[in-house]
Formats: C-alpha cells, structure tokens, sequence
C-alpha cells in the first residue's frame, strides 16, 4: 500500500509468522509497524521484544471445551454461553 498500516494483529501464530514474513519482504519490522500475535511465535528472526503476544491458556482452553462438550453429550440443552478466559499480555520493548 501506499499508506502502509500502523500495526496488524495476527489472529494465531502461524497467520503472525506470516504477516511478518509479508512485512520484512516489503522492508518493514517492528518496530517501525506494531505487530500482535494472539497465540505465541514458535519461531521467529526478529527478536521477541519486538513483537506483542497475547499468550493464551492451551491447557485450560483444551479442559473447559472439553468439560463443555462432555455436558452437551450428557444431555445439557441450555443456550451457547461465553467462556472469558485470562491471558497474559507480553507487550513489545520499544527500542531505546
């Protein structure tokens, strides 16, 4: 573009990796455009601190739908409902 974007927040960690592979192509890092990863990146060139991570809870995502499912299974009919799980937010270093 352009107007390039001022950040992009990448809904899991693979879409992350991507987006920035897409971004060092066309000269652009984080810092100069904010990047989030909701997830964790596995693997990266740039340094961690560069990049927000928005860490979620695998274990405990994993158990609750589980749980939730087992209940369907038994029989449970009640309407859909909204699970809010915590996170943990690592934002990015700004560079000194």
């Amino acid at each position: 573009l352009p107007d390039p974007p001022d950040a992009v927040v990448a809904g899991n960690n693979l879409i992350g990796v991507g987006a920035i592979q897409v971004l060092t192509e066309h000269g652009l890092t984080p810092p100069a455009v904010g990047v989030a990863v909701i997830g964790s990146l596995p693997f990266t060139t740039l340094s961690p601190s560069a990049v927000t991570v928005v860490r979620l809870p695998a274990r405990h995502m994993g158990v609750t739908a589980a749980r939730m499912l087992l209940e369907r299974i038994k029989g449970d009919r009640q309407p859909a409902r909204t699970v809010v799980l915590r996170n943990e937010v690592q934002p990015a270093t700004p560079r000194s």
